[in-house]
């Protein structure tokens, strides 16, 4: 992703929004017609990413709406976006207890809040 803000000079910027909340994620509509047996196993193609895009989310509005806002203030300043990327602070993260920001692509999203301890916006 880097790597396109340099060729673009940040004319697109990218933002982020993982949900990692379990009360937020709902059951796919293939994982539920099996579930319920109204899919058979021979219709599903049991590519992992098959299932990765059959994915439902039901939003807090509270974490969400907060994203929103803090996209809208860094889309017409350059500057303003890039000092929110150098800080790690573009892409969000909708945890059980609210929002928080950090880089993209964290892993091991539990074990980076228990050693850095990043802010959390309750909601």
């Amino acid at each position: 992703m880097s790597k396109q803000h340099d060729v673009n000079d940040d004319l697109i910027r990218f933002f982020g929004y993982n949900v990692e909340d379990d009360a937020q994620c709902l059951e796919g509509d293939f994982e539920a017609g099996i579930n319920n047996h109204n899919a058979s196993r021979e219709t599903v193609n049991w590519d992992i990413g098959f299932f990765a895009r059959d994915q439902h989310v039901k939003l807090k509005p509270g974490p969400f709406l907060e994203f929103v806002r803090h996209v809208g203030t860094l889309m017409l300043d350059v500057q303003k976006f890039r000092d929110a990327r150098d800080a790690g602070n573009l892409h969000a993260y909708a945890v059980p207890e609210g929002l928080m920001y950090g880089n993209l692509g964290i892993k091991k999203l539990d074990e980076y809040r228990a050693t850095k301890h990043p802010h959390v916006i309750p909601f």
